[in-house]
């Protein structure tokens, strides 16, 4: 997922306050699948809290964050960064290892 489509979503929540909302109206509002925005707020627990017995989320005010979402986004796009440099470094490997292998 994109940073700006974690943006629409951390957006949608915090236009809810205390309440939160549902991943449902997240999915009504920004027009990502629903798939995706499950996917996104359990893998960033750190930006957002789902109550106990409510299927509702809301921005998670306290850690790091302090529930700023300018740097709950700078974070998540060094994190995705972060990753497609992983990735890279690790496809490249395989393609040298490959070259190297049947060059001899």
């Amino acid at each position: 997922m994109n940073v700006e489509s974690a943006r629409k979503i951390l957006e949608s929540i915090e236009e809810h306050g205390r309440n939160g909302c549902t991943v449902l109206t997240i999915a009504s509002k920004t027009n990502i699948k629903h798939s995706e925005i499950r996917s996104f707020l359990k893998t960033n627990r750190n930006m957002v809290y789902q109550f106990k017995f409510k299927p509702n989320y809301v921005i998670y005010r306290f850690g790091k964050h302090n529930g700023s979402i300018d740097s709950m986004l700078a974070s998540y796009g060094k994190k995705t960064t972060f990753i497609y440099w992983y990735w890279f470094y690790i496809i490249n490997l395989f393609v040298v290892n490959i070259i190297l292998l049947t060059g001899n």
